[in-house]
């Protein structure tokens, strides 16, 4: 399974209790055809365990907002708050995406309770 923001990935492997967040800032360049790229800078690689029953609630509230999409009532501006949940099986993968919704954690109840599980754990970017 991986969640991923602008700013951070979220990866929690289905055969190991060992888990991983990777964050970063950008930077903002601009090039010589005046065209702008964000180039991120000051990664940092964060891992931390979930018990096999943390893991199967995770992958229950993925799978319900995957299967069960909503449109959130809030927004913000286009170029805030992506976030995409996915999860991989075999030779396939499930996902939903999510736009311009400022904190991810607050889109229903299955996101407040996949930010609960791994707020424990930690540090969530809303960047």
């Amino acid at each position: 399974m991986v969640i991923r923001t602008d700013n951070q990935d979220i990866s929690i492997p289905k055969d190991t209790s060992s888990c991983y967040s990777k964050t970063w800032e950008y930077k903002d360049s601009i090039m010589d055809d005046g065209e702008r790229w964000r180039i991120p800078v000051q990664q940092q690689l964060v891992k931390f365990k979930l018990s096999p029953g943390e893991k199967d609630s995770a992958y229950n509230f993925i799978t319900d907002l995957i299967n069960k999409p909503n449109n959130p009532s809030a927004k913000c501006s286009d170029y805030v708050g992506n976030v995409t949940f996915r999860i991989y099986y075999d030779q396939y993968s499930k996902s939903c995406s999510y736009s311009s919704v400022c904190r991810w954690q607050n889109i229903n109840i299955q996101t407040l309770k996949i930010s609960g599980l791994l707020q424990s754990k930690i540090n969530l970017v809303n960047e």
